[in-house]
């Protein structure tokens, strides 16, 4: 294989975007960390979706919701992605709309339903009342 000027052009300039996009400088660390502090501090945001049971569990708590007794649930209902109670306070997860929306409308309890872009909070109204200004969603 010959070597021309321009095969030599090109792995120079591929060269160039590999050591450009590992090189960093104070400047772009400094953002990063300012990025995670910020993260790591940033306030409750209503009507978030969540990843996980405890990640929601977390906000309910920072919401004001009292779980000093948190129990995730193993025997769910197909609906149900994740679920887990605090106390007489039931928190559920779900993958698609379609799953949330069955599972209010199929609710015949007598504790009220607060529903989120992908989970429902079911308890008493007082708790409902306690959460729903930090978590936002819609009583059912």
């Amino acid at each position: 294989m010959r070597i021309t000027p321009a095969r030599t052009a090109i792995a120079a300039a591929a060269v160039g975007l590999v050591l450009a996009g590992c090189a960093t400088d104070d400047a772009t660390d400094a953002a990063a960390d300012e990025t995670t502090t910020a993260t790591e501090s940033a306030p409750l945001i209503a009507d978030t979706e969540y990843r996980t049971i405890d990640d929601f569990k977390g906000a309910a708590v920072e919401a004001g919701l009292e779980c000093d007794d948190f129990t995730e649930a193993t025997d769910l209902p197909e609906t149900t992605w994740q679920e887990g109670t605090c106390g007489d306070v039931t928190l559920s997860l779900y993958r698609a709309q379609e799953d949330k929306d069955a599972t209010t409308a199929a609710y015949e309890g007598d504790d009220t339903v607060l529903v989120g872009p992908n989970w429902t909070v079911v308890g008493p109204q007082d708790a409902i009342d306690t959460v729903q200004p930090g978590l936002g969603g819609e009583v059912d």
